[in-house]
């Protein structure tokens, strides 16, 4: 039987989804993480190594304790009412088709679960699905018995089997029109407490082969996988309730070359990965862990880069000079955000990569054209911008509710390498802006623009830098160093945070969901939002804002250049005790 690509791929996604489903047996081994079964050649692995501890770790969170606490009781209990009295039918229904509740269904998540995409040496490209399940068989036969037969009647395609390395192999051939792919084996096999899904008995055999984890020639000791792993341990060093690694050069060539008409395209990548830089861009990944003592949540991250950089990859060159929080930002934002970018070598990222395919002096012609036709300043996007902005900028916003309107507040600092050229910038914004008007802050020169809609910007500049504001009261406090209240710096939840902080970093950033939620919150709960939910819920049952704000923690992240590319860290504080 042949059908088309697309249908196959349909009947590939439909599998996959279905293992969520699927499991048989109790361990009859020491726990393998599946990095160590799948061969090397991985392009995308993602994986939650103990999904049950990982439950229990969210409970622990603030996050968990907020969706468990005794003050959204009565609104959980009405939730779930309404879920029932909707849903009831319909569940029934499945139910009686499955033969089993739907409760039991969760008792199959009993440890792992890993979806990945690989090419083996000598194999093609494929895919591979880990389920790890607990003692409940008879659920497992009765699933398996059900997904069988609908594959059957819906497709017509037969089942096969045949014995391997102890594990019977289940497969189903499937003709395709892809002149790569004409036929595919869709496989499973249940061993030792997992299920696993392939899209091909090469590919199943190989997993089996490396069962035991022993092997040296897996996955698990990739090296780029496994710096990365290295990079983002844990804080205690247990294993992550999540893990990501992505090699995004192999996984958009294997994604094109699933088209066939882009298979010239294809050939051709490897001769421009090095004129783009792109063939120092090895891999990325990432791990999250839950409830990590007075965290909730720790989420690192490592883009893995040959160095020197080159091509475009220079273009996101951050300079590690973020040294805290000015003194001029309040303790009441909403997010709080500063970087240093080096702007000028992005500009000579890019000028190299256009005249490493048009010739030397290309790209900065075409600039100095276009700069010709586009404005009458005669603002050159090299000498008038990109040499002036130094690349660092720091700044917050907070939003304020008032009736129906969002007041958004904020302030920003844009450092400069030369006053006089950043203020020919501002005057060339400032000419079509509409109302403006020229002020004076202490000595020096400011203007404040009123834009369409009422609302105004303030702008100026002082030691290097570039300052904007939404007011110019705010503007003249920031010049001074001002937070006009109390400030973010010297607030118990950021020296909370803080000292989980690095002396300097590249990028640093930190929110506050308290001063997002509050007013909307409050408007929900006293029914300005009911006509939106046509009465269905009862909001008023939900607690004042105070009594949930405990919950609401900050969030930090922030990320430094390492030596093998670039390291980042987000993480939440559970509430202070």
């Amino acid at each position: 039987m042949r059908v088309s690509i697309q249908s196959a791929s349909m009947a590939i996604v439909c599998a996959l989804g279905l293992t969520a489903l699927l499991s048989a047996e109790l361990f009859a081994q020491d726990n393998v993480r599946s990095d160590h079964r799948l061969p090397p050649g991985v392009l995308l692995y993602g994986a939650t190594p103990d999904i049950p501890a990982t439950y229990e770790a969210f409970k622990n969170t603030s996050y968990g304790q907020l969706i468990n606490s005794p003050e959204l009781e009565e609104f959980r209990v009405q939730l779930l009412e309404k879920f029932q009295e909707e849903a009831s039918e319909g569940l029934e229904k499945i139910e009686s088709e499955l033969g089993m509740p739907l409760s039991d269904l969760a008792a199959l998540l009993a440890g792992d679960a890993t979806i990945s995409i690989v090419r083996p040496i000598g194999q093609p490209l494929g895919a591979v699905v880990f389920l790890e399940y607990g003692d409940h068989q008879d659920i497992v036969d009765r699933l398996v018995e059900l997904s069988d037969q609908a594959i059957s009647d819906e497709t017509g395609f037969e089942k096969q089997t045949e014995e391997y390395a102890g594990a019977k192999l289940n497969y189903y051939t499937i003709q395709t029109e892809h002149p790569d792919y004409s036929e595919i084996d869709i496989t499973y096999f249940m061993k030792d407490g997992q299920f696993v899904l392939t899209s091909s008995r090469s590919l199943a055999e190989s997993v089996l082969d490396l069962w035991d984890g022993k092997s040296e020639q897996t996955f698990a000791n990739d090296e780029f996988y496994s710096a990365i792993l290295k990079q983002c341990a844990t804080t205690d060093g247990s294993t992550p309730d999540t893990i990501w690694y992505v090699n995004p050069i192999g996984v958009t060539t294997a994604a094109l070359e699933l088209v066939p008409q882009a298979k010239p395209f294809v050939n051709l990548i490897p001769l421009y990965l090095p004129t783009l830089g792109l063939n120092r861009l090895k891999a990325s990944g990432s791990t999250m862990e839950l409830d990590a003592g007075e965290f909730n949540i720790v989420s690192k991250s490592m883009v893995y880069v040959d160095r020197p950089a080159s091509g475009i990859l220079r273009m996101f060159e951050l300079r590690e000079t973020i040294e805290g929080v000015p003194a001029w930002v309040p303790a009441d934002v909403t997010q709080f955000f500063a970087t240093d970018w080096n702007v000028s070598g992005a500009y000579e990222a890019i000028e190299a990569v256009v005249d490493g395919f048009m010739g030397p002096g290309a790209f900065d012609r075409q600039v100095t054209d276009l700069t010709r036709q586009a404005n009458q300043n005669n603002l050159h996007l090299k000498r008038d911008i990109a040499d002036v902005l130094s690349g660092k900028i720091q700044g917050y916003y907070k939003q304020k509710f008032e009736g129906a309107d969002v007041d958004v507040q904020f302030a920003v600092s844009i450092g400069v390498t030369d006053e006089d050229k950043a203020w020919k910038l501002i005057e060339a914004a400032v000419e079509s802006a509409g109302e403006v008007q020229e002020h004076d802050i202490r000595g020096n020169r400011a203007y404040s623009v009123i834009t369409p809609d009422d609302a105004e910007i303030a702008i100026t500049i002082k030691d290097g830098q570039i300052f904007v504001a939404s007011k110019m009261d705010r503007l003249w406090e920031v010049v001074e160093g001002k937070a006009g209240g109390d400030a973010l710096k010297d607030s118990a939840e950021f020296k909370r945070g803080q000292k989980h902080l690095p002396a300097k970093v590249s990028m640093l950033s930190y929110q506050s969901p308290k001063s997002t939620l509050r007013d909307p919150y409050e408007k929900l709960r006293l029914g300005e939002y009911d006509a939106a939910t046509e009465g269905e819920f009862d909001f008023s049952v939900l607690p004042p804002f105070e009594k949930i704000e405990k919950y609401l923690t900050p969030t930090f992240s922030y990320l430094q250049p390492i030596e093998k590319g670039a390291y980042s860290v987000q993480f939440g504080l559970k509430p202070a005790k």
